[in-house]
């Protein structure tokens, strides 16, 4: 496990144990260290959701970059004559993300521009010549280490909460936020939706502020039923208030 960054380097490849970060030695520098056919070997025991990683930005030069991708197919493997695994013939295949609009169809048919790409091919010679060096995560080698998503909210217990008490309340998890999610059910029996995504990477608190301007607006004084969930990086929703909201 390599410190700070929860990742398990996939494979025989040598790498320092205390590595605190790849800012004390590139991605490209290991590779380097290791020699192609070691990192191609590696790369051929990828597995689903397992990843690569590439940062070869420690010296600071103009370009340098850095970029994680999620293996979304079974690596194809071609070897040669002499066992040794053909860089240019083999390939990986990812999911990733990067800052390039391409086309991508929908299973409806509709058309989109999109930054995330589903099934980026990539050949082992590429993925080394660029730096990358495989990895897995824990809870893909022992899923009993899977923490059970939960949400919390900072407020006194009941199940009574007024539009202040909102206002300045603090949603908690232990995953990171995606959306919040949020039903408020009016008088003639309808449902209101106050539902918001949570901006940013990475966020394990949401404040309910600007959720409780849209409420202010929308709903006249008096008691709703409310319920609040979150939905969290690990694909869960999970509960975090259900009681009245008491507009003031």
């Amino acid at each position: 496990l390599v410190p700070k960054t929860n990742m398990i380097p996939l494979g025989d490849y040598k790498i320092d144990p205390e590595l605190d970060s790849f800012r004390d030695k590139t991605t490209g520098a290991i590779c380097k260290e290791n020699g192609a056919q070691k990192m191609f070997e590696c790369y051929a025991k990828l597995l689903l959701a397992d990843g690569m990683v590439m940062n070869n930005q420690s010296d600071g030069t103009v370009g340098a970059r850095h970029h994680v991708m999620m293996v979304s197919k079974l690596p194809e493997v071609v070897r040669n004559d002499d066992g040794t695994i053909n860089g240019k013939e083999s390939f990986l295949t990812f999911v990733e993300q990067d800052e390039v609009l391409r086309p991508y169809t929908l299973e409806n048919g509709m058309e989109l521009q999109c930054e995330g790409h589903i099934d980026s091919r990539y050949s082992f010679e590429n993925l080394f010549n660029t730096g990358y060096i495989p990895f897995t995560i824990p809870e893909l080698v022992n899923p009993s280490s899977v923490q059970k998503a939960v949400a919390s909210i900072s407020r006194e217990n009941g199940a009574t909460v007024t539009t202040q008490e909102l206002r300045n309340a603090v949603v908690s998890t232990n995953y990171a936020l995606s959306k919040l999610i949020i039903k408020v059910k009016v008088e003639d029996g309808t449902t209101k939706d106050f539902s918001s995504y949570v901006s940013g990477v990475a966020k394990y608190e949401a404040a309910l502020g600007s959720v409780c301007v849209s409420i202010d607006r929308q709903l006249e004084k008096g008691s709703y039923e409310i319920e609040i969930r979150a939905l969290v990086g690990s694909g869960e929703t999970v509960p975090v208030f259900t009681g009245t909201l008491v507009k003031e």
